[in-house]
């Protein structure tokens, strides 16, 4: 996986500087993020370094998301963004000769399933078998069902340990993990996996279901880009495959 868009330099002191691109989701951001601090580990185990990331633009729920990995993975939790800086710390980074990211085209993962069909099934369970070894590892799932009351955003990536509500829309390119089942109160629109984990019983229901890519256990489907949905609407795995039906119908829940 590419690395090229997060630059990591050390400024003496304590003091490490991250930049990061701008103008590209999130989620790449996040992916390339880690493989660089696998990379940079014994730089950035200590005393815990004041750590100074600017480059973008981060809400609170992506803000969050960063400290999370770092307290948890590296101990580090004096974490300041570009928003936050004193006139000081702004000095620093306007004077700062760090190289900016020159980011390349991650693939996404919910790219996979837009070429054929039947030939990138096998693809797609390799991913995520992986997917589910490292996320055995990381620290920063949501544990236990929850209840998230804001729309996800694209470049936004949520993992939960249980079953999920969202209060809200899921955006194109946003991402949401549960290895239980997702029920969101708004548009659906970006990727959704329920039964993360590999369970078929896990279901995924929506005011308006229209994903970009469904997944259930193993099982995927890739909905048309132009289609609307009428009403609420669930899809579960009947007879080896995802079907979706009216939420208050006869196979609904």
């Amino acid at each position: 996986m590419e690395t090229n868009v997060v630059s990591i330099k050390g400024r003496g002191s304590g003091l490490i500087e991250i930049r990061f691109a701008k103008d590209i989701a999130y989620q790449q951001i996040r992916e390339g993020f880690v493989e660089k601090l696998k990379s940079s580990k014994s730089f950035l185990h200590g005393s815990n370094p004041k750590v100074i990331i600017w480059g973008r633009d981060m809400n609170k729920a992506q803000k969050w998301d960063i400290r999370n990995l770092l307290s948890m993975d590296y101990d580090i939790t004096n974490v300041k963004f570009e928003d936050e800086l004193d006139v000081d710390e702004m000095e620093l980074i306007s004077s700062s000769e760090i190289d900016e990211p020159n980011p390349k085209i991650i693939k996404k993962v919910s790219d996979l399933m837009q070429g054929s069909f039947p030939e990138q099934r096998d693809a797609f369970e390799a991913e995520m078998e992986e997917e589910k070894r490292v996320r055995g590892k990381k620290s920063n799932i949501i544990e236990g069902s929850t209840f998230i009351y804001n729309t996800i955003r694209n470049g936004q990536r949520i993992e939960v340990d249980g079953d999920v509500t969202i209060l809200g829309d899921v955006n194109d390119g946003a991402e949401i993990f549960a290895t239980g089942s997702i029920a969101v109160l708004g548009i659906l629109r970006g990727l959704v996996h329920a039964g993360s984990d590999g369970k078929t019983d896990a279901v995924v229901a929506a005011m308006k279901l229209t994903p970009k890519q469904l997944r259930i256990g193993k099982k995927i489907a890739v909905f048309p880009d132009n289609q609307e949905a009428e009403s609420a609407e669930v899809a579960r795995v009947q007879d080896g495959k995802i079907v979706v039906s009216p939420l208050n119908g006869r196979n609904g829940i």
